[in-house]
């Protein structure tokens, strides 16, 4: 009787032994913060992990390098709304300011934008977008309505291209690009000009949205 117990003590604490061996594991590599979220992490070749994270917001995501955690970004990304209307009096190309945003070199990004405008004197808008020289790629496009009213959409893969012309203030106009960036840190910028007339005017409240992809 007194084996048997004596067996069951030595096993108690062999399993309270291990028990304490894993708590301090976990301590060794905890990050030096009381801050901690719990992630689940899923691995093409192991199935899911777990693992604690310093500061992952409410509602963001990690993001990985193939399977390394190299931080955590808003599925959201960042919206701009345009705080005052815009006018461009002249021919030439000037950016829409707030509608523009910092892009570090090597980075990939993709922006969207939801404008609205107005002319004087029956000007046309061209829209267009510019950033850091030396791109690896530009890829988007605008499109909205004309005059008919006729949808209509130009593809954009040059800075400052031209010919994305729009000549009915009544359309709300839309624009999406992938922009991959090379070297160069810049401004990724929406940009406008008027065609004819006296100026044209990007409206209040014209949004735009951009996201950081790696």
């Amino acid at each position: 009787m007194i084996e048997e117990v004596e067996t069951r003590l030595l096993k108690r604490i062999k399993t309270l032994e291990q028990k304490l061996l894993s708590v301090q594991n976990q301590l060794e590599f905890m990050p030096s913060t009381t801050e901690l979220r719990t992630a689940t992490i899923i691995r093409e070749s192991s199935g899911p992990t777990s693992l604690m994270v310093k500061q992952i917001s409410e509602g963001c995501y990690l993001k990985r390098s193939g399977k390394t955690i190299i931080g955590s970004a808003s599925p959201s990304g960042v919206i701009v709304e345009l705080s005052a209307n815009r006018t461009n009096s002249t021919f030439s190309y000037a950016d829409v300011v707030d509608l523009t945003f910092a892009v570090a070199a090597n980075k990939d990004y993709f922006a969207e934008f939801f404008l609205s405008w107005s002319r004087s004197g029956f000007a046309v808008l061209d829209l267009a977008v510019n950033g850091p020289a030396a791109p690896v790629l530009l890829n988007g496009r605008f499109e909205g309505n004309d005059s008919a009213p006729t949808f209509i959409a130009y593809d954009i893969a040059t800075y400052d291209a031209g010919g994305a012309t729009f000549n009915s203030i009544t359309s709300h106009l839309a624009g999406s690009f992938l922009f991959r960036n090379g070297v160069n840190a810049g401004t990724f910028a929406l940009r406008f000009r008027r065609s004819g007339g006296t100026s044209v005017t990007i409206l209040q409240g014209s949004v735009m949205r951009y996201v950081q992809l790696n």
